[in-house]
């Protein structure tokens, strides 16, 4: 295993050791349940099921994709029907969709954040496409950000 099986691991011990002090909770329970998006049999019919759903995708990013997301690729892909449909392309196979989703659902919120916590196509991007991408986040977090604060002021004004 990787990072992530060692992450569960660590935190399976830790749980256990609590376990000892608080007599009412639960054994551990992650090992046997997959993580977000890896609800596949195989990472080959998860690859199969992406090329019969979205032809357009090239090979690279379908396997990025499996790789990276498992299922949870598809909150990003459905209802598009071309990579135009993903938006701006950033370099590397990351568009627009991708970077958004990272940004509304899984807290991205710098370019760090993107190129190298989430993804690692800080390894793939040249200067100018982490600054062109970097650009675009700081806008898009901006923009989320306002629009909270707004919703946040609204809620004050009615109470």
């Amino acid at each position: 295993g990787g990072k992530i099986t060692t992450y569960r691991k660590l935190a399976e011990h830790a749980v256990n050791k609590l376990c000892e002090v608080f007599s009412d909770a639960g054994d551990a329970w992650t090992k046997q349940v997959p993580l977000p998006g890896g609800e596949f049999a195989s990472k080959q019919q998860l690859t199969d099921e992406l090329n019969q759903a979205f032809p357009w995708l090239s090979d690279k990013q379908v396997q990025r994709f499996v790789r990276q997301y498992g299922k949870l690729c598809y909150v990003f892909l459905q209802g598009k029907s071309s990579v135009s449909e993903l938006g701006q392309d950033f370099g590397s196979g990351m568009h627009q969709a991708e970077v958004d989703y990272l940004i509304e659902h899984e807290w991205a919120r710098t370019l760090e954040d993107v190129i190298w916590r989430r993804t690692k196509q800080g390894l793939r991007l040249s200067e100018a496409q982490k600054a062109n991408l970097e650009q675009y986040i700081v806008e898009k977090v901006s923009t989320m950000t306002s629009q909270i604060s707004d919703s946040v002021s609204d809620v004050k004004a009615v109470s």
